[in-house]
């Protein structure tokens, strides 16, 4: 790579803050992909004029082309491929890499590519914590140094970190220390005297902990698995307090159980945590922290609640006694795996019982026609849990009483694939929550599910002690026949014509069988591709079963000469009378 001479007063002088302190975020999350330098000093015309071309990581991967017109960063040009096109936070990144990259340049190459990834993996890790132990046990007194307090909120921003530059007292201890603006010190911390190589190393991490809630400041907040760790390396540096403290804090590896109980007096009561006025709590972070602040120790913190839900229990109101059973009634049933702490007064009924299904088979009207639909759910002892709710507990209340009923999970997957296994699938809009049959591959073998059911399962699972609710708005039925009748009369006119009309008596009734028929033709485009079995709507909910070959011929027919229909008969030229071919042996006569 070319010498380079940029410093971060250039960087400073060609940017403003905001964009470098984005920039410098992009260089320490390794957003910057690839450098190439360019030195045009071969060209009289361009003696001294450097090109910087690379390419950055942003919200897809942008490139710049960066031209030093001096060879040095007095002046910068800096285009780049994304929205803001000049001088943006892509090429401050850049900056900050060409920058540090000749700070330190390696003098030993390494042969990776002799050990295999284990033996790297384990290389890397080996040295990276040997050189971090090394830097701590080199480290020298200075004069003037960085202390990091915790948890002051000083500012409008509520950041969690703030830092010092402090000094040693000739009488001994440390002086308060100079507040250090965090937007400036992230900026320029490599060049500052009392910045030293530990800091340099957790200063980086702590970018990448900033929060942006205002536009001019940049808070820390340590929060999740990441922001655990890096509290935990600061106390390493032996110069991180809490607050105002004198008197830096240690790490005990010791966790403490953290409970909730209710403090119940004669009117109001509220949930309060076993911690004492001396332990401060930093529910952000996974594991949680603690911190015990007269004898400056940090120490983990273990409970089963997120960090969310963590501090809304530690900053829980206090609640009138009057209303506190329907606000632990309404938590237990929205809830019922949270372990939330119950007032000594409350009481709870749990249920273990062997769950028996139940079948309710009902309509719902939409429009102008009904949808037909089977809700599951399982009775433990007399209570009915849906087999829509989530968890392996189901909460309840009945007559102000709370019950709690313990779910056997696996023997209500075995009830729900007997309904799937049949074809249903459940409909998880929220104003249905039950199982209804699609028209999967047809609407035909929708309707065929149904009949199967009802007449083949429906029987079965009563005797294998299922309970069957139907409603009567369930109103499908089906019908059988052995006879379609079919009526022809020749026109005498000069145009010779057949008209046909087909039948089928049910139940003393005859009826017409064309306009019955005529709904397959929105289905299917021929005889072939029907089902086996046909059941045909005659009346809402009502059908007539029956199989196709029985009907084949008379399917055939309406197929190929349906659009010469008149009313519920059929018009047919001499020509076409041919196409009318039905076995005598059938039973259509």
């Amino acid at each position: 790579m070319s010498n380079i001479q940029i410093t971060i007063s250039n960087i400073q002088e060609n940017f403003d803050q905001q964009t470098i302190t984005r920039g410098l975020t992009y260089y320490t999350d390794k957003k910057v992909l690839e450098v190439t330098i360019y030195n045009r000093a071969a060209n009289t015309l361009f003696a001294s004029e450097i090109i910087i071309f690379s390419r950055v990581r942003g919200s897809t991967i942008y490139e710049q082309k960066i031209v030093l017109p001096n060879g040095d960063g007095s002046e910068i040009e800096g285009e780049c491929s994304c929205p803001v096109g000049y001088n943006c936070k892509h090429v401050a990144a850049v900056l900050f890499k060409v920058m540090k990259e000749q700070q330190s340049t390696p003098n030993v190459a390494r042969e990776q590519k002799m050990l295999n990834r284990e033996a790297q993996t384990w290389l890397n890790k080996f040295i990276e914590t040997t050189k971090e132990a090394n830097i701590h046990l080199k480290e020298e007194p200075q004069d003037e140094f960085l202390l990091y307090r915790l948890f002051e909120y000083r500012n409008y921003d509520n950041s969690d970190l703030e830092f010092y530059r402090a000094k040693r007292l000739k009488r001994g201890g440390i002086s308060k220390g100079t507040l250090v603006s965090r937007e400036n010190l992230f900026i320029d911390y490599e060049w500052r005297s009392y910045i030293n190589d530990i800091d340099k190393k957790l200063l980086p991490s702590l970018l990448s902990l900033l929060n942006s809630r205002h536009r001019y400041s940049k808070s820390i907040v340590f929060a999740g698995e990441y922001g655990a760790m890096v509290l935990r390396r600061l106390l390493k540096t032996n110069r991180c307090y809490f607050q105002s403290n004198m008197e830096p804090l240690k790490y005990t590896p010791t966790p403490k159980v953290l409970t909730f109980s209710w403090q119940e007096g004669e009117e109001k009561s509220q949930l309060v945590s076993n911690l004492s006025d001396d332990e401060y709590l930093i529910s952000a972070t996974i594991p949680p922290l603690c911190i015990d602040t007269t004898k400056n120790l940090l120490y983990e913190v273990e409970t089963p609640y997120a960090p969310e839900t963590l501090e809304l229990l530690s900053n829980a109101p206090e609640l009138p006694n009057t209303s506190l059973p329907s606000v632990i009634q309404k938590v237990i049933q929205e809830l019922p795996e949270v372990e939330f702490p119950l007032p000594s007064t409350f009481e709870i009924e749990r249920v273990e019982a062997t769950p028996k299904p139940h079948l309710h088979l009902y309509g719902r009207r939409e429009e102008n026609r009904t949808i037909h639909l089977m809700k599951l759910s399982f009775l433990y002892d007399s209570h009915r849990v849906a087999a829509d709710t989530k968890g392996s507990v189901a909460t309840t209340v009945e007559k102000e009483k709370t019950i709690q009923i313990i779910r056997d999970l696996a023997k209500e997957q075995e009830y729900q694939a007997v309904i799937e296994q049949a074809g249903f699938t459940f409909a998880s809009q929220p104003d249905i929550l039950a199982y209804w049959s699609l028209a999967n591959p047809s609407m035909q073998a929708a309707i065929e599910r149904w009949r199967e059911f009802m007449e083949q399962q429906i029987p079965q699972l009563k005797a294998a002690g299922w309970q069957i609710e139907i409603a009567d708005n369930f109103n499908y039925s089906f019908e059988y026949i052995e006879t379609v009748m079919v009526e022809s009369s020749k026109s005498e006119e000069i145009n010779p014509w057949f008209e046909l009309s087909f039948s089928v008596d049910i139940g003393g009734r005859t009826l017409s069988l064309l306009p019955i028929v005529s709904s397959l033709l929105q289905e299917f485009d021929s005889v072939e591709q029907l089902p086996e079995k046909l059941n045909l709507e005659f009346e809402e909910g009502k059908f007539l079963h029956i199989d196709s070959k029985d009907i084949a011929p008379i399917l055939r027919t309406i197929f190929e000469l349906f659009d010469k229909k008149e009313g519920d008969n059929l018009i047919i030229n001499s020509f076409d009378a041919h196409l009318l071919e039905f076995d005598e042996s059938s039973d259509i006569v």
